[in-house]
Formats: C-alpha cells, structure tokens, sequence
C-alpha cells in the first residue's frame, strides 16, 4: 500500500526543464504549460502529515491531473476529499487502497450508493434532512457510516455560539438525532469550534 505508484507513460515520457523559463523557451507554447514540481507536491505532503494529528485530505476538485494525485500519493497522502463520483473513481483507478471521503453535501440519486457498495466510501457529508433521508434509503446501513454535518454561519454574524449547545439541539435541525453516531464540526470566524462525537 505505501510502494510509490508510477504511471507507466505519464511519468517517464514528461520532459523535464530546469526552470519554468527554460520550458517556455523550448516549447515555445501557444497554450498555458502544466508545470509540475515534485519536490514541491513532497514538502507540502510532509508538512501536512508531519504537523496534523489526524487524517490528512487532499480535495481532489483542487488539482485531480493523475500526475498530482500520484505525487501527493506517492508523499504519504492517503486520504482523498472527492466531491463527485467521478473523483471518487479516479481516485480509486490510480490507487485501489486509496480512502475517500464524499465530502459533497448534494450528491445525485444514486451516487451514495454506489460510492457505498462498489468504492467502500463510509464518510459523507450532508446539510438537510433529505441529503439525509436519501442517503440513509441509499445505503441501508448507518452504522457503517460517518456522517458529517454541515453548519454555516456568518462571519461575525453567528447567533448561537456552537460550544453551548447541547447535542440534541445543535443536530436537531439536520435530524441527525436519529443516528447512533455522528460528528459535529464548524467554523466560525476561521476557528474550528464545537465537538466531535465519535461512535
């Protein structure tokens, strides 16, 4: 699981320049140049994994070219914020051991499910009682499941400081007291404030 990937075709056939200068002097581009820097995908990577005590992410909708995700793979990444289907199977074509979190409040019919049975997804996000509701009857199996909560509130502009409520009510609007397990995170003002309630 943790053996660096190369993309056989991908990786090799790439020219290679020593500075941006000197590729746009060579190519002379009619079109914007891809330009990667591996070292640059590494340090990033390590810094992250280095300094965060938990699960690292990297939002695929960011950059989801297969050279970045095998370079962010390739440093240690192997957790993937996919807020489609179609990342979640790009993600997995490259790197079958790979986990994603669904991290997209709104999902199509259908998409829990199959992110569910045929990708092993079990984090998602929602925002209401029916992206609830839908994926809930999608999956058939809560327990197996983490969901995330969005709350929003604006900068400053918060009525309910979210430490003070009790459980009950901060899900309550989602409905989510139905579930055994769930996790409540927000931001408020760029700090994370609230708990997690873990299983």
């Amino acid at each position: 699981m943790n053996a660096p990937v190369n993309l056989p075709g991908r990786f090799d056939s790439l020219p290679r320049f020593a500075s941006a200068l000197k590729a746009i002097e060579s190519l002379k581009p009619s079109e914007p140049l891809y330009l990667v820097h591996p070292e640059k995908f590494a340090a990033a990577a390590k810094q992250f994994l280095d300094g965060f005590p938990g699960d690292v992410l990297y939002a695929v909708k960011a950059n989801p070219h297969p050279v970045a995700l095998t370079h962010l793979w390739n440093a240690g990444i192997r957790h993937f914020d996919t807020a489609s289907l179609g990342e979640i199977e790009a993600v997995k074509s490259l790197f079958p051991d790979a986990v994603c979190h669904f991290m997209a409040p709104v999902r199509l019919p259908g998409q829990g499910k199959a992110a569910f049975e045929k990708h092993d997804v079990t984090d998602f996000v929602v925002d209401s009682d029916a992206e609830l509701d839908k994926l809930l009857a999608e999956t058939g199996n809560p327990k197996k499941l983490r969901i995330f909560v969005r709350l929003v509130a604006q900068l400053g502009g918060a009525g309910v400081e979210l430490g003070d409520l009790e459980e009950r009510e901060l899900v309550g609007g989602v409905g989510l007291q139905r579930l055994s397990c769930f996790d409540i995170r927000g931001i408020s003002g760029g700090t994370s404030t609230g708990r997690c309630t873990s299983c």
